[in-house]
């Protein structure tokens, strides 16, 4: 039980790592769309 908890923490980490950095991107990108958006 507490191999497989490892594994996933792992795997969490190791997947973060790879989307985490696009996705905060993406986030920003959409929030200066937002703020472009509501200064017009």
């Amino acid at each position: 039980m507490g191999a497989t908890i490892v594994t996933l923490t792992i795997t969490n980490t190791v997947f973060f790592e790879i989307v985490g950095p696009p996705a905060r991107l993406l986030t920003l990108r959409i929030f200066e769309r937002a703020q472009q958006g509501g200064a017009k």
